[in-house]
């Protein structure tokens, strides 16, 4: 197996001890997170014609539900929370009980105007990522994710615009081929995923590695390496359906995210048949296993 890293290495290094700045970095990334003003979650398999006043009094009793209504599809509604406590409440609540002796269940809806940018400069500043995401609307919550052990940036972060039409003009815009080259990185635009209720959950357990060598295939290998550093449950090098070839880049998949950062920070920069690979983390709340099975292009992950 011809991998080293550049120091011809096979182990990485351990970071260094946190320091106050960057705690303080790490806090305020934090309560960004937390400023999330409404929680909307989606129900179903509610019984044919519910009664919303039944379904509040028996289901909701206690909670503070600042909106409720019938959703498009049948058999199904929206419930909207003020805060992420207890929208988690509920999800573990609805999803052990029955109501009119239907089973239902309940999970969050899609954001409607969050946004997930990846692939950042590590160095980037959250001044630097507000000025980049400013120019298209006015903006709830900005935050750059960082390490609970380094306080130091991953390299992406997340924006809430006021509106959606505000969101998808950011995504349209960034993703435009002019513009997405932050720093010599491609930026990675996406809606965020719907299950990013607590800020461990935006700790993503996906890496994304590209600068592969040309043609490379060799998924075991990528497996074995990224192996080193924790429990590996997908490791795939993107084939091109249409030819048969290598698209260049691969997805690594770690049981936590725990695992995965220290994947990102022993492998980033490792040489793999002569070609130094670069290793960024992936959507969280996604896995590359999804990603590569649905077969969507790598600049919407």
């Amino acid at each position: 197996m011809n991998v080293t890293n550049k120091n011809g290495s096979v182990e990485g290094s351990l970071p260094p001890p946190i320091d106050q700045e960057k705690i303080q970095l790490l806090e305020k990334s934090k309560a960004e997170f937390s400023k999330q003003k409404k929680i909307k979650l989606v129900i179903t398999g509610l019984p044919d014609n519910v009664d919303l006043q039944d379904l509040k009094s028996k289901i909701f009793q206690g909670y503070d539900v600042k909106d409720l209504v019938i959703g498009h599809v049948k058999n199904t509604a929206t419930v909207v929370f003020g805060g992420i406590e207890q929208a988690r409440s509920v999800i573990s609540f609805l999803n052990t009980c029955k109501y009119h002796d239907k089973t239902l269940n309940v999970s969050p809806a899609p954001p409607e105007s969050l946004l997930f940018v990846g692939n950042l400069p590590f160095e980037f500043t959250e001044t630097q990522f507000g000025d980049l995401m400013s120019p298209y609307g006015n903006i709830e919550r900005l935050f750059l994710v960082r390490s609970e052990v380094t306080g130091d940036s991953k390299g992406y972060g997340f924006v809430e615009y006021a509106t959606r039409e505000n969101a998808m003009q950011a995504k349209q815009q960034l993703l435009n081929t002019a513009s997405k080259y932050i720093g010599g990185r491609i930026l990675r635009v996406a809606f965020a995923e719907s299950n990013l209720l607590t800020y461990a959950d935006v700790h993503s357990r996906t890496l994304f590695v590209d600068r592969l060598p040309r043609d490379f295939k060799n998924g075991g290998l990528i497996k074995e390496l990224f192996s080193q550093t924790g429990n590996v449950t997908f490791a795939q090098v993107a084939i091109n359906p249409a030819n048969g070839g290598s698209r260049g880049f691969a997805f690594v998949d770690y049981a936590t995210a725990e695992e995965a950062e220290k994947g990102q920070r022993a492998h980033n920069g490792r040489q793999v048949e002569g070609s130094n690979i670069r290793v960024a983390y992936g959507s969280p709340g996604r896995t590359g296993a999804s990603i590569l099975g649905s077969q969507l292009d790598n600049t919407q992950v």
